[in-house]
């Protein structure tokens, strides 16, 4: 029985050029003439070099004789390409700082491999690869994929980690790649392949085959999650945690996490995924499709997808973190801005300037907020409250989300105890457009500000989104009107915008004062406002009362000598209208 150990192994130009240590870059070339085989490699500078170096072997060259003489390059090529050489390897910054043009001509016209080997690296280096891989069919390997991996690994220095993770795996692989988030949304993809339709037809593939071969693993919490034995994956508890809650034979170590791979394949699409593990839960998927070029390096597939989910993990948690510090520095800016009373609004553009000073400038242009520029205030709750009167931090958060998943813009965001306000900055925010597709998904009532420049007026702002949703929530009526869940404090009548300005408490007590005579009356009550609504018109009242017109004027007579006013006079029908616009009286 032979020993498969001792049997040399085949490698291909492709392999050698992956090596990325090796910084070696094809000139000349496809991607079919990267499955070129190579048995050997070697360096020469001498004339007639094909007595010297063997057919599918690699020559190597600084272009020592080939200086100003662009007919010996062209013969060079034309010499190689006859004897069977599978490329040519140019070294650069000793004779020639880039390939001469001659040379790369005549490789392009003879369809002859032709890639650069940089002044770093030296000829030794590329051979050494190429008799190590020769001599063990392991080691080609394992190089190979430690090479990958540090190419890999090298993404985290990227603007874009995840981007640039999908593209070098692409490139690596010869593979579509892409990164899918829990809900089988589009995180990151390769820039080479970037079809939106067909993004989704792959995130549905992964989902169905999900379904079918994991559906435990499918829509699940963390704490549902089993693995294929039935046993449930246990989130992992920080050591700081109370040690009596949590058994230390049942805490999850921190190297356990979830792990699922799956193949699909449909008569368009045809791959693997792998999910993407964190110490709590999946947190999204790694997703390899084949393509035409795929094959050369398919044994290194699995293992790869395996440590570059890890990666992915760690990005996506860092990410997460960032994410959380952002959100708790708009949370914070907000509080303070609306309630700071260093910030007037009166104040000169350089006042305000100063005053914000001590609020940190530096944060607000971190996540892009300028001092400024135009913004609105936008005071959002849920129509429905539970009977508790207010929200729980989780609900609160689901609300943010879908809120600030429709932005596109700077925004600040504070959590309130029965919903949230945001300050959107944007000269040019689609507004209609962004309350439109709130309410339209979501039961909210929403209560707008003015648009105003400068976040001194921040704490105005904030007072009028709130009148307007208390102005709402008067109204108390969910319709398909959109109009019936949003108001605007430009929209608002006179009689609407005079009151704003007076505390809500201060309103209602001179309210109650004015009508206190017939406050325990509500059938009064309700005559004077219906009359009041059919403009003082007693035959349309009393229609809409169901009573005679004559009794109409008697219960008028009535509430006109309990208050001592005069529905006739203008000003006590004011005065009267007024007392009654609150929800404070019965009737």
């Amino acid at each position: 029985m032979s020993n498969t150990q001792d049997t040399p192994s085949q490698i291909t130009l492709g392999d050698v050029l992956g090596q990325t240590y090796l910084g070696l870059r094809l000139v000349v070339g496809s991607n079919n003439d990267l499955k070129r085989l190579v048995s050997g490699a070697h360096a020469i500078e001498v004339a007639n070099p094909s007595r010297w170096v063997s057919s599918n072997w690699l020559a190597l060259t600084t272009g020592l004789r080939l200086k100003s003489r662009p007919q010996a390059q062209r013969e060079l090529i034309q010499e190689l390409k006859a004897s069977g050489i599978t490329a040519l390897g140019f070294g650069l910054g000793v004779n020639f700082n880039a390939i001469p043009k001659a040379l790369i001509e005549e490789a392009e016209a003879l369809e002859f491999p032709l890639f650069s080997v940089p002044y770093t690296t030296g000829f030794a280096e590329v051979i050494a690869f190429v008799n190590q891989s020769l001599a063990s069919p392991h080691l080609n390997t394992l190089l190979r994929f430690v090479s990958m991996q540090d190419y890999l690994l090298s993404s985290l220095s990227e603007p874009a980690p995840l981007s640039s993770i999908c593209n070098r795996m692409s490139q690596l692989l010869r593979v579509e790649v892409m990164i899918l988030g829990t809900q089988y949304e589009i995180i990151a993809f390769d820039q080479r392949h970037n079809d939106v339709n067909r993004h989704k037809e792959v995130a549905e593939a992964v989902k169905r085959q999900l379904q079918i071969e994991l559906p435990h693993l499918e829509n699940a919490s963390s704490s549902q999650r089993k693995d294929k034995t039935g046993h449930h994956f246990r989130p992992w508890t920080p050591s700081s945690l109370n040690e009596s809650e949590f058994d230390k034979e049942d805490r999850v170590e921190a190297a356990e996490y979830v792990s699922a791979v799956i193949d699909f394949n449909t008569i368009d699409l045809a791959g693997t995924a792998i999910s993407v593990g964190s110490r709590h839960a999946i947190v999204g998927w790694l997703v390899t499709l084949d393509t035409a070029a795929s094959g050369s390096s398919a044994h290194l597939r699995l293992p790869l997808l395996r440590s570059t989910a890890h990666l992915i993990a760690a990005t996506l948690q860092q990410r997460e973190n960032s994410l959380r510090a952002t959100d708790i520095k708009r949370r914070t800016l907000m509080k303070e801005l609306a309630t700071n009373p260093s910030i007037q609004q009166n104040q000169t553009s350089s006042e305000s300037h100063t005053s914000l000073r001590r609020h940190s400038v530096e944060n607000l242009i971190s996540i892009g907020i300028e001092t400024e520029s135009a913004g609105w205030i936008l005071h959002i709750e849920p129509f429905e409250l539970p009977r508790r009167g207010s929200l729980t931090i989780n609900e609160l958060n689901q609300i943010a989300t879908k809120v600030v998943y429709l932005l596109k813009s700077p925004y600040l965001i504070d959590l309130l105890p029965k919903g949230v306000a945001i300050y959107v900055q944007d000269e040019d925010f689609e507004f209609e457009s962004f309350v439109n597709a709130l309410v339209e998904s979501t039961s909210f009532l929403i209560g707008i500000s003015e648009r105003y420049v400068g976040l001194r007026h921040l704490p105005q702002m904030m007072r009028e989104a709130e009148y307007c949703l208390s102005l709402l929530r008067e109204t108390h009526s969910m319709t398909g009107n959109i109009g019936d869940r949003v108001r605007s404090f430009q929209e608002l009548s006179l009689t609407e915008f005079v009151e704003s300005y007076v505390p809500k408490t201060v309103l209602r007590q001179r309210r109650l004062s004015l009508i206190e005579p017939i406050l325990n009356q509500p059938t009064l009550i309700r005559t004077i406002r219906v009359l009041l609504k059919q403009n003082l018109d007693i035959n349309s009242a009393a229609k809409e009362l169901d009573i005679h017109p004559n009794s109409l004027r008697y219960r008028v007579q009535k509430v006109e000598s309990e208050l001592g006013i005069s529905l006739r006079d203008f000003h006590d029908s004011v005065e009267l209208f007024l007392a009654l616009r609150g929800g404070d009286s019965n009737g």
